[in-house]
């Protein structure tokens, strides 16, 4: 996370950016969970094309979250395009006990935000329901 405080602190349109990009890596994690990457490489290093066809994703972008993903911390580069799991990474796995993957998939889903958002007015809806 970023220092709020200090030298290092970010300039004001940085800081902002960050606000409106943050959902980026939530998103990456919860598709991660929805393809089940983390439980694809539970046992051993695998190439990002095993992982595609493992997990139904295409290779290509498969190689792209992975890396993505391997900046985070989630799993770790150990040859040119093979992939281990990392401690942090561990914990999306499903049979972990205090598995972080259900939540991380509820809480991407975009459903709980558009339930937030009225699609109609509380006047369309009472001119509605007259007739």
């Amino acid at each position: 996370m970023v220092q709020l405080n200090g030298p290092e602190q970010l300039s004001p349109p940085a800081l902002v950016m960050q606000m409106i990009t943050g959902h980026w890596v939530s998103q990456l994690v919860g598709s991660l969970c929805r393809f089940g990457i983390p439980d694809a490489l539970a046992e051993q290093p695998l190439t990002s094309a095993v992982i595609a066809r493992k997990c139904g994703s295409h290779p290509d972008a498969t190689y792209r979250i992975l890396r993505a993903a391997t900046g985070l911390g989630l799993f770790k580069e150990i040859r040119p395009d093979t992939f281990q799991l990392t401690p942090l990474g561990d914990v999306l796995k499903s049979d972990t006990p205090g598995s972080l993957r259900d939540f991380s998939i509820a809480e991407t889903s975009g459903l709980k935000f558009e339930r937030m958002l009225p699609t109609h007015s509380p006047f369309q809806i009472i001119e509605a329901s007259k007739k």
